[in-house]
This record gives C-alpha cells, sequence and structure tokens, in this order.
C-alpha cells in the first residue's frame, strides 16, 4: 500500500493472486481459531489432570438415522457422539 498525497488515505495497489498455485505444488496451510498448538495441548494436559469431561450423549452407532429424529425432535440436550458398540471396552 502507498499513502497518497491527497489524503491519509491508504491508496490499494492490487496484486493478481492466482489460488490454485500454491495447491499445484503441494503447498498445505492450516490454523486453528482455538489457539496454538502449544496452547491446545496445554489446555488438554489441564482437562486431563483435573477430571474435565464433556457434556455428550452416547448415541449408537447401529441407528444414526434415530440419533438425527431426536436430534430434529429436540431431544438432545448435549452433543450426540456416534459410538461403535464394537470397538467400546
Amino acid at each position: 500500500m502507498a499513502l497518497s498525497s491527497r489524503s491519509a488515505r491508504p491508496k490499494m495497489t492490487s496484486r493478481r493472486f492466482n489460488a490454485f498455485a500454491p495447491i499445484k505444488k503441494g503447498v498445505k496451510m492450516g490454523g486453528s481459531a482455538i489457539g496454538a498448538l502449544h496452547e491446545i495441548k496445554e489446555l488438554l494436559e489441564l482437562a486431563a489432570e483435573e477430571g474435565v469431561h464433556p457434556w455428550i450423549q452416547q448415541r449408537p452407532l447401529k441407528d444414526p438415522n434415530q440419533a438425527d429424529l431426536d436430534m430434529v425432535a429436540n431431544k438432545a440436550s448435549h452433543r450426540y457422539v456416534l459410538i461403535n458398540e464394537i470397538h467400546v471396552k
């Protein structure tokens, strides 16, 4: 950006950017709206130490349609988590 001599408002200079160029080169970009990786790790460690558990309702994976119908009927009081009973200990 360059400042114009007539006003204090910045003068925008545009550059063309091909959004697909990084994809072609295999560039990967990512981010997190909840914090840096070390902050997330620190928060999860604190939650584990203090015994913090999420508010969830476990529903069987074998019947996801019923879970959906119950959500539509406002029967969900917390987040529904579909559980594969085969792998539950």
